[in-house]
């Protein structure tokens, strides 16, 4: 999957779990908390990548740093579209 499918992907999860937002502000937590989860899992496959480096299994090491980078591309803006509920 190239990184500008996975970020209409991502952008399309992102607007069905933010649904629930009735509010700009509501929105805007939830960019937080999509985001916040999204570091961690970056965090937890550069750890991984480093670990795999260090035991020297350096194809589970590209994909933990393809996995980083694929979160990346996942991260919300804060110009995600707001569509308020009807």
């Amino acid at each position: 999957m190239s990184f500008p499918s996975l970020e209409r992907a991502a952008d399309e999860c992102f607007t069905r779990s933010a649904s629930i937002a009735k509010t700009r502000e509501q929105h805007e937590a939830a960019i937080q908390v999509w985001n916040r989860l999204l570091d961690d899992a970056i965090a937890n496959a550069i750890r991984a990548k480093d670990q795999y480096v260090e035991e020297k299994r350096y194809e589970q090491a590209c994909v933990a740093r393809d996995m980083a980078g694929y979160f990346n591309a996942m991260k919300a803006t804060n110009d995600a579209p707001f569509q308020p509920p009807t």
